[in-house]
């Protein structure tokens, strides 16, 4: 009679949820030139480049924006590679 509890299966442990360094690397880069534009974007005596938002909006968007949809598009996929 064989042990129901000696599974022969071997326990694989879930896969871990730490960030590459490459998407962290990418992220900041891209935060770094973000604030840059966004400053010299403030800086400008007429600051239009999203058109009729007030400045200080501009400033959060051109700054958080692309920095997040990056963060976010290297998470999302996984590299197999080391």
């Amino acid at each position: 009679m064989t042990d129901p509890y000696d599974d022969p299966t071997p326990i694989v442990p879930a896969q871990s949820t730490v960030i590459e360094a490459k998407v962290t690397v990418a992220s900041l880069t891209t935060l770094a030139a973000s604030v840059a534009v966004a400053l010299l974007n403030s800086l400008q005596a007429d600051s239009t480049i999203l058109g009729g938002l007030p400045p200080a909006l501009q400033f959060v968007l051109i700054a958080v924006l692309p920095p997040l949809l990056t963060f976010l598009a290297g998470y999302a996929k996984t590299s197999n590679r080391v």
